[in-house]
């Protein structure tokens, strides 16, 4: 069995042997909702540089490989699903997606320019890709407060109706002034939605 230290798998951090990378790998898993090029509206097919776009993607733990994807491209307005079983390397793909964490092998290009892995580059990319976790994270804040916190912390002043209108959309207005403890599941998710759209 594989040490997994994000904590996929087992209580322990480690990946079941029946969920093995190798048996599951993650490129399989990914359904698309549109063709890897674009169409305009007059029925012409045209080119369009990916907002992402990966190559030879490998993660390594240890000496075991956990993630293999030979390519990879999101393109603008693409809605990308990826599923598989626990293990097949879904979060650890979208941490290596989000630059959160460092791929051990491969490329990865944001809007066509390669991403860097140190420094204030990468420290400026990171403000502009925005990672929402299956767990919210929220303060102990009201809702309003919450989802203007990443552009505060950015020393960004953003209009009030900017926030407004992304409570809105995302049908959280009512709670605007609401703590973020009291609210369910489902309506901390919408904050952390709004929160990355603001």
């Amino acid at each position: 069995r594989t040490h997994d230290s994000h904590g996929s798998g087992d209580p322990h951090g480690e990946l079941r042997d029946r969920h093995s990378p190798g048996r599951y790998p993650v490129g399989a898993y990914i359904q698309r909702e549109l063709r890897p090029d674009a169409t305009t509206a007059a029925g012409e097919t045209t080119l369009v540089t990916p907002i992402l776009e990966a190559k030879d993607l490998q993660v390594r733990y240890h000496s075991e490989v956990v993630l293999s994807v030979p390519a990879l491209r999101v393109l603008p307005q693409e809605v990308l699903a990826i599923i598989g079983p626990n293990g097949a390397g879904k979060s650890t793909l979208l941490r290596v997606l989000g630059f959160l964490q460092r791929p051990t092998g491969g490329s990865l290009k944001f809007r066509g320019t390669p991403v860097p892995h140190t420094g204030s580059a990468l420290l400026a990319l990171n403000r502009r890709v925005t990672v929402v976790f299956q767990e919210p994270l929220l303060l102990d804040m009201s809702v309003r407060k919450n989802v203007n916190l990443g552009l505060r912390l950015r020393g960004i002043r953003s209009p009030r109706r900017s926030v407004e209108h992304w409570l809105e959309r995302f049908g959280i207005a009512h709670l605007a002034d609401r703590r973020a403890r009291s609210l369910s599941g489902g309506e901390a998710q919408r904050a952390s939605l709004a929160r990355a759209f603001v």
